[in-house]
């Protein structure tokens, strides 16, 4: 039998609530169930079902300054998003787990065994309170300045809710309520985004919107609502005026297929939120992830290669595609821009083209100014090169170059150094030895190519 959202929350929700934590509906999350932690943090439980085995489920937790959940942009820690089993000490993982290998730390529960819904209530239980009070955690969401950031514009938006001052002409709302959420939300969201000269997105406001509903539910301040207005016209008021001409879903459709067309057009294949192209040894790819925004990446194909295939030995077989989309290796950024708003009245496929004609003339454009100043990826190399932007993880790319080279003892001697200051590659594995980090598996490729020397 299938396990639906539905049946999930309704096995899980009374615990929850008990537990502290509130129900929101929260379109394209399985469940959400958020508490308010103290003056400041917010932390929320995510739900999510197996895409593979409908009967299996998890959780992850979000500790952050906002309700959002998974978020950790910029300087925003990544570890404030982690699943579940990953509080859990070795002896309580071991006690829980039914898996045959003890180094497996990512646990799935059986929706439809009770036994297994009780096991991932009673790890919530243990685990919830722990990772919400982590003070090393804590102190860094606190100092994160995109945190700091996202948290401002949600209050701003609380506020201009409270003072019904709207924004005219308002480009972005949704042509539908969305999760029980009233539209002066969606009103004060857009209208904060103009003011603070952010990026105008239908889905950057549906985000800001649900974030400050939710936050003003649990601080007390908003009864939350169960049911859907009557009606769209009430929800507006007088003085505002809300252009409609076009739903989100046709809009992204467009846009998808307008970017897909002008990127074939410049030799870029598509492949979800990625445009790429493979050019004399490098992987160039724009990103468009991040709704209203570009950003174009370059790295030498053997980054991919060597983790695939030698560092972790996966002898990796996917298409080029995944070098973007899933890729463990890191890229450098060549640039980074919006993308300009196309107002409702004017979003046409042909409008499309033109804005995505212009990204892509300027991404062939840093293409080859790239390729001028590094034509041989065998050369290519970080040191004194300012054709490109820094790395997440310019350690690693360090590494991958020593490695490419057979400079294993120096390859060796920078990931001792990195693991002795307590530093993984920002990589943490599921399958196999998943208590090794990235540059574990990067020490003992060194030390094999040298053992066989």
């Amino acid at each position: 039998m299938k396990l639906t959202s539905a049946k999930l929350i309704s096995k899980l929700k009374r615990r929850l609530q008990s537990m502290g934590f509130t129900y929101f509906k929260e379109t394209g999350v399985t469940g959400s169930f958020k508490m308010k932690v103290n003056s400041n943090l917010y932390l929320t439980l995510s739900l999510t079902i197996d895409r593979w085995n409908d009967s299996m489920f998890t959780g992850e937790y979000s500790l952050s300054l906002t309700t959002r959940w998974g978020y950790t942009i910029g300087d925003i820690p990544r570890d404030s998003y982690k699943r579940i089993s990953y509080v859990l000490s070795d002896e309580e993982r071991a006690r829980y787990s039914k898996e045959e290998n003890p180094n497996v730390k990512d646990l799935w529960w059986n929706g439809m065994d009770e036994a297994d819904v009780n096991s991932f209530l009673e790890i919530v239980e243990l685990t919830y309170k722990r990772f919400s009070s982590d003070s090393d955690l804590v102190k860094r969401i606190l100092q994160s300045n995109d945190a700091k950031m996202l948290a401002k514009l949600s209050q701003e938006t609380i506020d201009c809710v409270n003072k019904g001052n709207f924004a005219q002409d308002l480009e972005c709302q949704p042509n539908k309520e969305i999760d029980f959420i009233p539209f002066e939300w969606f009103k004060a969201a857009e209208t904060v985004l103009k003011q603070n000269g952010s990026t105008l997105h239908e889905a950057n406001v549906i985000q800001l919107a649900s974030d400050a509903y939710r936050r003003s539910v649990l601080d007390g301040c908003v009864e939350m609502k169960r049911g859907k207005t009557s009606s769209v016209s009430k929800a507006f008021a007088d003085n505002v005026v809300v252009k409609k001409s076009i739903s989100s879903e046709e809009k992204q459709k467009i846009e998808d297929a307008a970017r897909r067309k002008i990127g074939k057009r410049y030799g870029f294949k598509q492949s979800s939120w990625s445009n790429w192209m493979i050019k004399d040894g490098y992987f160039f790819y724009a990103s468009h992830v991040d709704f209203g925004k570009v950003s174009f990446y370059v790295k030498p194909c053997y980054y991919d290669d060597l983790i695939w295939n030698d560092v972790k030995r996966e002898n990796w077989n996917c298409p080029d595609s995944y070098r973007a989309i899933a890729s463990y290796a890191p890229a450098f950024l060549l640039s980074k821009r919006d993308i300009p708003l196309i107002k409702n009245n004017d979003f046409t496929m042909e409008n499309c083209e033109m804005v995505w004609n212009k990204v892509f003339k300027e991404a062939q454009e840093q293409m080859e100014t790239f390729l001028l100043k590094n034509p041989d990826v065998e050369s290519f190399t970080l040191e004194n090169n300012d054709s490109v932007g820094l790395s997440e993880n310019v350690d690693l790319a360090r590494m991958l170059e020593m490695l490419y080279r057979k400079r294993y003892e120096d390859a060796l001697a920078l990931a001792c150094s990195l693991i002795e200051k307590g530093e993984n590659g920002g990589k943490t594995w599921v399958y196999g030895d998943s208590t090794k980090s990235l540059y574990d598996y990067v020490v003992d490729c060194c030390r094999s190519h040298l053992a066989h020397a």
